[in-house]
């Protein structure tokens, strides 16, 4: 799948457009973690200058060139159908239209193709993007554990950027994302496991770079996040066991560096003890069978997209206010799998374990097939972040947040338009 040849008439276009691609993408890839208007502005503007450049090079659009198009599809097309037949139309339509944020991964392999030379600063303007919410992030937690004062200046500042910065109070000593996205574990999971392949030939940045995000991850308390990485490391532990421990250190350094957190902060691992302590987790177990009982009152279409919210008075007010008196209204049963089932039914989740199956299964095929070269733990790391992507869902509805997915989807986009070439392999050297 390299890039189409540009034509003879078209070069000084070309090379208009291919710096435009390259900006574009590096900025795409930067911003939409750390801001979602921004990534929206620069998917807006991504997305024109792509087909005006696929327009040009004269690309011929092949659904084989593009991933998971059917999956993908039907995923959305019975989104449309669970709106129309649940409740609140209106409101299901409105936020069905996420669905369509697949579009991105293919809006980014056009760019890829079209350019292969953009993928390189994709890959720096991601590194450089993962490291600074990383960092942000631990700074936070080391301003709230030894200088508290620091903190609650922020959070008394009459300046947004500063404020904006602060850890608020109800979220105690965790770093669980008071900046939209800056710190959001699911994102510094899905970073810390893919960059611990990234940069081949620069053994220290990769395992720098995978250690912060994985410190970031652990310090946010983030339970449901901490196993997808825990499944990350073992699918990590078993492509490493297949090449004879060759790159064992790539992920044991990393791993190391990441649980210093746990040493360094007992209110961490406190939290991260009871994942699995059912009486800890009775706002969980709560929400469980919420999305039980929805599924079991709506198993064809579901109750429509995004109407959790609207049922929650319904279905578990009186329960829900045993155990959170405090809190009155909530939209997530914190379980990708029965949000999905109870908003689109029994259908809607057969189609998202399709999805969830088509990537994984060309992940572990695509990591098999390629021959050993620089880039093999890259695609060992997207292969360890997808599996650990889809188990952090056990717990968490990641595939739902904007943030999250598209990150997903940006790692699908470089692993589907990889070419193992010396040229690449100098792209993050």
């Amino acid at each position: 799948m390299g890039a189409q040849p540009m034509e003879k008439n078209g070069r000084i276009f070309d090379r208009r457009i291919g710096w435009a691609l390259i900006i574009l993408s590096g900025l795409f890839a930067m911003t939409y973690v750390a801001s979602v208007s921004a990534g929206y502005l620069a998917l807006f503007l991504l997305f024109p200058t792509a087909l005006a450049g696929a327009v040009v090079s004269r690309v011929k659009f092949r659904f084989s060139d593009y991933p998971f198009v059917w999956p993908f599809l039907a995923y959305a097309g019975w989104g449309l159908v669970a709106s129309l037949c649940g409740n609140g139309v209106a409101t299901s339509l409105y936020h069905w239209r996420s669905d369509f944020i697949f579009i991105t991964c293919w809006l980014l392999c056009l760019t890829f193709r079209l350019k292969p030379e953009s993928r390189r600063w994709a890959i720096l303007a991601y590194s450089a993007g993962m490291a600074f919410l990383a960092v942000s992030g631990i700074v936070q937690f080391v301003l709230i554990h030894w200088y508290p004062q620091a903190n609650q200046w922020m959070v008394n500042s009459s300046i947004g950027v500063i404020h904006r910065f602060a850890l608020l109070q109800d979220h105690g000593l965790r770093v669980h994302g008071p900046v939209n996205t800056m710190t959001y574990a699911e994102v510094m999971g899905l970073a810390g496991l893919v960059m611990i392949g990234l940069w081949p030939g620069r053994f220290w940045i990769g395992a720098a770079l995978s250690a912060i995000c994985l410190s970031a991850l652990l310090a946010s308390a983030s339970r449901g996040a901490a196993l997808g990485m825990a499944a990350g490391m073992l699918v990590l532990a078993a492509t490493m066991v297949r090449r004879r421990w060759q790159s064992i250190w790539r992920a044991v350094l990393p791993l190391g560096a990441a649980c210093g957190i746990l040493l360094i902060s007992p209110s961490v691992w406190g939290r991260l003890k009871t994942t699995f302590n059912p009486e800890q987790n009775m706002d969980r177990l709560v929400m469980w069978r919420v999305g039980l009982n929805l599924l079991r009152d709506h198993p064809l279409t579901g109750i429509g997209i995004s109407q959790t919210r609207a049922a929650w008075p319904v279905y578990f007010h009186k329960e829900w206010k045993q155990y959170f008196p405090y809190q009155d209204i909530w939209s997530d049963v914190h379980n990708l799998y029965l949000q999905q089932a109870a908003e689109r039914g029994l259908p809607g989740l057969v189609i998202l374990l399709i999805v969830a199956g088509s990537m994984t299964w060309w992940c572990a095929r695509t990591w098999r097939r390629r021959p050993p070269c620089p880039w093999k733990e890259f695609h060992a790391g997207i292969f360890a972040a997808i599996v650990g992507f889809w188990v952090m869902n056990i717990t968490e509805s990641a595939f739902q947040d904007v943030e999250v997915v598209m990150t997903v989807y940006f790692l699908l986009a470089l692993a589907w338009t990889a070419e193992d070439t010396v040229e690449d392999t100098q792209a993050v050297k």
